[in-house]
């Protein structure tokens, strides 16, 4: 009884992406239970252990990403180009964070959000190194100092190698929308202080959530009557973006920097069984994002899990 290697070649490719599929709806499927089985609550009325908090993203110091803007925090990955015969991918080399961690505000108080083995939800950015400006460069090298990480022939001598190299970001901006799930450990309100900015910001950002009308007026950007996920993160990102540059002489990362005072009431974290989960939208946003194709994800890689056992049996039944 002989068995094409082909047929049995294709049968283990349909089990494997089956798996890969059915494995990262799954994986969906979880995450969207945990966003909607635990409530919201308010930072000052917050509960230790696991709780569920929503607000926007501030920072304690004056952080800028590569294109110079101010964020609060950015989880980096650097990629090699690697060739293997007619193969070819990009490959992680290495990966951090721009700091570790940053401050969710909301209209009460304000935890330090540990971004330590953190599932971050956030937009991909892909930044090809020689694409990037020197003063980019040297931002996210001190980046790479920063986590004590170096790269075997990184950063390129030669520019004929720079393109062999990209960074993939993942940013929180100042004043992002953000939802994260964790432990919470609470202590004393203890005031602390912040980028200054913060209080012009929280003022917008309370009226903007109080009033719809207002806050359709000035994100929907293309005036179909809703805030589509993008048009909010981006709204609110303007206005703090402007409000923390009143403090920067110009935005540079050498201007005199100010600070405003915070109240702070603890830090959220992830535990050994729970991963801290954070999402820079809102929670019925990232809710929305979870849906989008987990049964088809589910269901399809078990029907290609179950055509990959049907045909392995018929070749053996031959």
């Amino acid at each position: 009884m002989s068995h094409s290697g082909n047929d049995l070649q294709a049968c283990a490719m349909l089990g494997v992406v089956g798996t890969i599929l059915l494995w990262k709806g799954i994986k969906k499927f979880q995450k969207r239970r945990r966003y909607e089985d635990v409530p919201e609550v308010p930072i000052h009325s917050a509960p230790q252990g696991l709780v569920e908090l929503g607000g926007f993203a501030w920072s304690k110091a004056l952080l800028f990403n590569l294109s110079g803007n101010p964020i609060a925090y950015a989880f980096w990955k650097l990629e090699k180009y690697v060739q293997s015969g007619k193969n070819s991918s990009w490959v992680e080399v290495a990966k951090g964070g721009a700091g570790d961690g940053f401050l969710l505000h909301d209209q009460t108080g304000a935890v330090w959000v540990n971004m330590q083995g953190a599932d971050l939800d956030a937009p991909n950015t892909h930044l090809l190194w020689n694409k990037i400006d020197s003063t980019s460069q040297a931002r996210f090298l001190s980046w790479m100092e920063y986590c004590k990480i170096s790269v075997t022939q990184f950063p390129p001598s030669n520019s004929f190698f720079s393109s062999s190299f990209r960074v993939v970001l993942q940013e929180i901006a100042i004043g992002c929308p953000i939802t994260a799930q964790g432990s919470l450990s609470t202590l004393r309100k203890e005031s602390i202080e912040v980028l200054a900015g913060i209080n012009d910001f929280k003022e917008r950002y309370i009226k903007l959530n109080q009033n719809k009308a207002y806050a359709l007026s000035m994100m929907d950007i293309n005036n179909d009557g809703v805030i589509s996920e993008e048009e909010n993160r981006t709204g609110f990102v303007m206005l703090a973006t402007t409000a923390a540059r009143k403090v920067a002489n110009g935005g540079t990362s050498g201007a005199s920097v100010s600070y405003e005072a915070a109240e702070l009431f603890g830090t959220l974290c992830g535990t050994e069984t729970a991963k801290l989960l954070v999402a820079s939208t809102e929670e019925n946003y990232i809710v929305e994002d979870l849906k989008r194709w987990t049964w088809a994800m589910i269901i399809g890689g078990a029907s290609l899990i179950a055509l990959s056992i049907c045909l392995l049996k018929a070749q053996i039944m031959r």
